[in-house]
């Protein structure tokens, strides 16, 4: 009885060491030359025991692990379905009834040609670095780090994240999961349209259309750009704290809508890019952090609490009656003009203004109280009044308007440079010092 038991592990012994083996062969598969993918003679096995490869005398089947080297390229023709895995870094040619959607581990330095073909990748961890020209289509599933480039439309439900060199798809884009650009896209990309969430996590300028269905991240201090940004109104776009987004667009006019929220040290930064062009912002903005209005026209018409500031940098920005503005921070202007007409008086404004060769006019029927007014080539103006409570220094520049201007007892109005031009209504209860060109103006 012992005899027959161990002749039975002696049997079961040199089965393993040929069978298990060869099972495992199947599975890793090396395209030596150029050729068919269905003609074995181009294909090599890896030997497991030997750890060699040898030569094959069958074709990969649609779950082997296939590997195609610098220099080699492998045609897939009558309708084969391929899923396992693969490493390119040669050239394969998919023809139009060919089924490829591997369980990709690298393109690298590789080159697909697809005629017709919707290709898959699935798989964590993949590095796609090669290129992919022809027709069809390319989704992408799992985790896949990409700086390669694509020529047909491109789909994405897994995690893609864009490292290395730009990343170029002259199709579409459709992102139905989560994309990563840590580099940035190519100029010369065609449209994304982002149904998920999209994370700028480097210095970007995205010059294709992008339509906004989902949530947009700017997470650079350097931030990200867009020159031609379409958004919904279920969008949102979320600036995080210290970094920066900056809406820019050639059309005219040009609509914003959804959702934007700017944390606090953030930057939010509208400047047309059309001459004369206008941007209508309809979106609910909010935040603690800033925004910034730039060159030409914009018009705030949807819900605006930003608690951070308000800046106007160039052109003509109107905070409209029609907006629901419940906070805009403190003020400031560097060029252009903010009129501020917006209607019931806004409750969150902070205590400062200052204005360098800008204008701000506040038309909201109210009277509004600051710490502190520094104006050096700029003008403030508009209907309502204003109380100021510690100091209004000037090096040149201009208050005027309809609204009475009152210094608090304490206020200290300081003058300097260039004349101060009074032409509104002023009550002093504090202090006036003036040097050099002193105060001009009709004040009364």
């Amino acid at each position: 009885m012992k005899t027959l038991y161990t002749y039975a592990l002696t049997v079961i012994s040199i089965l393993a060491m040929f069978a298990i083996p060869n099972m495992a062969q199947s599975d890793t598969m090396k395209a030596m030359s150029s050729g068919n993918f269905e003609d074995h003679n181009i294909w090599a096995i890896y030997h497991w025991q030997t750890k060699n490869y040898v030569a094959a005398d069958y074709a990969p089947n649609s779950g082997s692990d296939i590997s195609i080297g610098g220099g080699v390229t492998v045609t897939i023709n009558n309708g084969f379905g391929f899923n396992g895995r693969a490493n390119i870094s040669g050239n394969l040619i998919l023809n139009a009834s060919v089924s490829f959607s591997p369980f990709l581990t690298s393109l690298v330095g590789g080159n697909i040609t697809s005629n017709g073909v919707a290709i898959s990748f699935g798989g964590s961890n993949v590095t796609f670095g090669g290129n992919i020209t022809g027709t069809g289509s390319v989704s992408f599933s799992g985790n896949v780090n990409v700086y390669g480039a694509i020529a047909t439309d491109v789909y994405n439900y897994g995690t893609v994240t864009n490292v290395g060199n730009p990343f170029y798809f002259g199709g579409t884009l459709t992102n139905n999961g989560t994309f990563n650009v840590i580099n940035m896209l190519s100029a010369s990309c065609g449209p994304v349209i982002n149904n998920s969430t999209f994370n700028f996590n480097s210095t970007s300028t995205v010059y294709p259309s992008f339509t906004n269905n989902g949530n947009i991240y700017s997470m650079n201090p350097y931030g990200v750009t867009f020159k031609n940004l379409i958004t919904t109104s279920s969008s949102n776009i979320n600036i995080n704290a210290g970094a920066n987004l900056s809406i820019q667009t050639p059309l005219n006019p040009f609509t914003i809508t959804g959702n934007i929220t700017v944390a606090l040290g953030g930057y939010l930064y509208t400047a047309n890019g059309a001459v004369n062009g206008t941007l209508n912002l309809n979106a609910n903005i909010s935040g603690s952090g800033n925004v910034s209005f730039g060159s030409f026209t914009t018009n705030v018409n949807g819900t605006y609490n930003i608690t951070g500031g308000t800046t106007i940098s160039g052109g003509t920005a109107n905070i409209n009656s029609s907006a629901n503005v419940l906070s805009i921070g403190n003020v400031s202007a560097t060029g252009g003009t903010l009129n501020i007409n917006s209607t019931p008086p806004l409750i969150g404004l902070g205590n400062s203004i200052s204005l360098v060769y800008g204008s701000v006019n506040f038309n909201t029927g109210s009277k509004y109280i600051f710490n502190t007014i520094s104006i050096n080539g700029g003008s403030l103006g508009g209907i309502d009044s204003f109380l100021v409570t510690k100091s209004i220094t000037s090096q040149g520049g201009t208050i005027n308007g309809t609204g009475v201007l009152t210094l608090d007892t304490g206020c200290v109005l300081t003058t300097a440079g260039n004349p101060f031009w009074f032409s509104r209504p002023t009550t002093n209860n504090g202090d006036i010092e003036w040097s050099n060109n002193g105060i001009s103006g009709s004040a009364t």
